[in-house]
């Protein structure tokens, strides 16, 4: 009876994992305020040039770093 109960317990985690790895797949997570200047220093943006987000979820990053640079062109694909 235990053996049984025990592989009952592991189908159930299994399929539980299952469902957060295939189903879900990554986890969406903003961008935090503090982190927009810090962000903004990491990369080199001139002008007339276009900065491509990939996964750029709401886009809070390429809003702020359009409102900074006005010269570049931004472009966010999620």
């Amino acid at each position: 009876m235990l053996v049984i109960l025990d592989i009952l317990v592991f189908v159930v985690l299994l399929f539980l994992l299952y469902i957060l790895i295939f189903r879900y797949k990554a986890p969406w997570v903003p961008a935090w305020k503090n982190d927009l200047e810090r962000v903004s220093n990491m990369v080199e943006i001139e002008d007339n040039k276009t900065l491509l987000d990939l996964g750029c979820g709401n886009g809070r990053i390429i809003f702020y770093l359009a409102k900074k640079y006005p010269q570049a062109n931004f472009v966010g694909i999620e």
